[in-house]
């Protein structure tokens, strides 16, 4: 996987595997664990062992030495997943995932679930139609990346492929 140091919010614990979003409540740019479902905010995941490592000098190959759970010892930065594969904590809030499944943000803190759209066809009328075709584009605009492995019970670490939306 790509990973960048990114600022990290000190005041809360990252693991490993959690779902960061941009801390909109921060005056500073920070991540911070993601907590709503369907987030655009979104960032990426947290990684402990990054292939291409980005900074001051870009890092291909070497092991690194951040543990899975982030101590913010690198000035207040962990390593954010951009793109690639890389461990994600995810929940069954939407339903069972299976391969291939594009993952968002749930509200289980830190954690992903399996990406779903509204059914237009459910639509009770114009309005009805009207809001559901919105909730789905902003829907859109949350995605994560899709799920490399399943997940058939309640919280499992999977691979997913990071593919930001």
């Amino acid at each position: 996987d790509i990973a960048e140091p990114i600022n990290a919010n000190r005041d809360e614990p990252l693991e490993s595997g959690d779902v960061l979003v941009i801390d909109t409540l921060s005056d500073d740019w920070y991540i911070t664990k993601s907590t709503k479902p369907y987030d655009t905010s979104i960032a990426g995941i947290y990684t402990s062992n990054p292939a291409l490592y980005m900074g001051t000098n870009v890092q291909i190959g070497v092991q690194h030495n951040f543990t899975s759970k982030a101590p913010l010892e690198h000035n207040g930065k962990v390593p954010l997943a951009l793109a690639g594969q890389v461990p994600v904590k995810v929940t069954l809030e939407n339903g069972i995932i299976n391969k291939g499944d594009l993952l968002t943000t749930s509200s289980t803190p830190g954690h992903a679930m399996k990406f779903t759209l509204l059914d237009p066809e459910e639509a009770i009328d114009f309005n009805d139609l009207k809001r559901i075709l919105a909730v789905n584009e902003q829907r859109r605009n949350s995605i994560l990346g899709k799920a490399l492995e399943p997940c058939n019970q309640g919280f499992c670490k999977i691979i997913a492929l990071v593919t930001l939306q």
